[in-house]
């Protein structure tokens, strides 16, 4: 019931996640392999930069739309379970 929970049915943030690519110093992205060897056992591209996140599969993608479709539903949604969730915390 926290409000994060609804993160799961959504594609991943792309914008959150490249935030952090300009605060990789440069002698780090240039020692890459050195520092953190496993990124390309682990099938990651230590010389993406920044990492190709890819796109969201077709059900991902479809929930997505259905949930911006029908915000104004969902929206209603939550703010009813949040208040039923009110009224049993205090009984």
């Amino acid at each position: 019931m926290e409000p994060s929970s609804t993160q799961v049915i959504k594609p991943v943030n792309l914008e959150s996640l490249v935030k952090w690519v300009d605060y990789v110093p440069a002698d780090v992205r240039r020692d890459i392999h050195q520092i953190a060897p496993m990124l390309s056992r682990l099938g990651y591209d230590p010389d993406a930069y920044p990492p190709p996140y890819g796109q969201a599969d077709a059900f991902v993608a479809e929930n997505t739309r259905l949930l911006e479709q029908n915000k104004e539903y969902w929206q209603r949604k939550t703010e009813e379970l949040f208040q039923e969730t009110k009224v049993e915390s205090t009984t």
